[in-house]
């Protein structure tokens, strides 16, 4: 009886102490989509594109400083076909583009310096949902991705700020271009 009582609190030991292990290990790998959080979180944003939702020239330069560049054109909107005076301010050697209509920023543009031309630069990604921190955008629940061509990648409607997300010239994990729509109204 004696042999049957520590046979059993052996097996009881045993089973205890690989329920401990496992728990330990469980705790030191952790989940990977808590992980996946935390990396993504960590990521330095190339720009903080929800500040820039349709400020005015005055703040985007208040912001931004002078631009380097600015250009004023007729911007002809693809859903009326009507002619509309829009200007360009570019900042970074072309880097980002912010186009204004009626004074109001309506898009943001940035390039990497390979497509662009102005260093080596590219931009890289793991996964989707990383590209939303790289520009500091929080996607709302309504967040549908509507185009994926494997070169091009779309998302509307995006959040409070954003209506319109693009990131185009994909090959493999980089890209070279991301365009951020504040008002779609124009597009």
């Amino acid at each position: 009886m004696k042999k049957l009582t520590i046979g059993c609190l052996g097996v009881l030991g045993i089973i205890v102490i690989a329920f401990t292990v496992i728990l330990i290990v469980a705790g030191i790998t952790g989940d990977d989509s808590t992980n996946n959080k935390t990396s993504e979180q960590s990521i330095e944003p190339i720009i903080d594109a929800s500040k820039f939702s349709r400020i005015t020239s005055a703040e985007l330069v208040e912001i931004m400083g002078e631009p380097q560049g600015k250009e004023e054109i007729m911007w002809l909107v693809p859903s009326t076909g009507k002619e509309v005076p829009a200007v360009y301010y570019t900042y970074d050697e072309g880097k980002f583009e912010f186009m204004l209509i009626d004074d109001q920023i309506t898009r943001l543009n940035v390039y990497s310096g390979q497509y662009f031309g102005y260093d080596d630069s590219v931009f890289e990604f793991d996964n989707e949902n990383q590209l939303f921190s790289m520009f500091n955008i929080n996607p709302s629940d309504d967040l549908k991705k509507i185009g994926d061509t494997g070169y091009v990648l779309r998302y509307s409607p995006v959040s409070e700020k954003v209506g319109d997300f693009w990131v185009s010239e994909i090959e493999g994990n980089k890209f070279g271009v991301a365009k951020i729509t504040y008002n779609l109204n124009y597009y």
